[in-house]
């Protein structure tokens, strides 16, 4: 598909389920055509086969979540604990 103008949809006013016709197959946004942000009121978003949790403001990693190719370590396996941790996003700003 070379010219994404074809294919634009007017979700203006959109008053149901948006389901894609085939699974896997339709992308939202392109890269060169972004949303700018998103806003859900669920607690769980699924990306790939990784399910991401929210609670509050903090969001939970599932176990073994790799940042730069390092795993994320908890209090329990050596990590900082959560109150080192809220002391540097306060810090951090």
């Amino acid at each position: 598909m070379s010219n994404y103008g074809d294919f634009k949809t007017n979700l203006g006013a959109v008053a149901d389920h948006i389901i894609p016709a085939s699974h896997e197959q339709i992308d939202l946004g392109h890269s060169t055509s972004a949303f700018r942000d998103l806003y859900l009121s669920g607690s769980t978003l699924y990306l790939g086969g990784a399910q991401l949790n929210s609670s509050g403001s903090a969001i939970q990693l599932p176990a073994g979540t790799t940042v730069g190719g390092s795993t994320i370590q908890t209090e329990s396996t050596g990590g900082i604990s959560a109150a080192t941790a809220i002391a540097y996003s306060i810090a951090l700003g």
